[in-house]
């Protein structure tokens, strides 16, 4: 493989989910997210600097119409920051992408 460019960390799992693989469900999955994290594509705010699922954007208020969009603003934290989700109706695929944001 090359080299990562850019990453997003999405889980609606959290640190205390499981015992075995760090929150994370598998071992495929710590797996990536390590990865991303290493190779400068996330950051991780665990112990050591080890990802945890709560550093990744939560996907649960997302739908096929409340998509997960980046802010669009250049900046890029490689953190959930710079994500979230709009509201329905509001992705911007190929466009600008919207700074609205979905409140439940």
């Amino acid at each position: 493989g090359g080299k990562l460019i850019d990453a997003v960390l999405y889980s609606n799992r959290t640190s205390s989910s499981d015992e075995n693989y760090d929150g994370f469900g598998s071992s495929r999955m710590l797996d990536k997210a390590v990865q991303i994290v290493t190779e400068g594509g996330w950051t991780a705010s665990g112990d050591e600097g080890k990802p945890r699922p709560e550093d990744g954007i939560n996907p649960d208020d997302s739908t096929a119409t409340r998509s997960i969009c980046r802010s669009s603003e250049p900046v890029d934290s490689d953190s959930k920051t710079d994500w979230h989700i709009v509201p329905t109706s509001n992705s911007t695929f190929g466009e600008i992408n919207t700074d609205d944001e979905y409140v439940p």
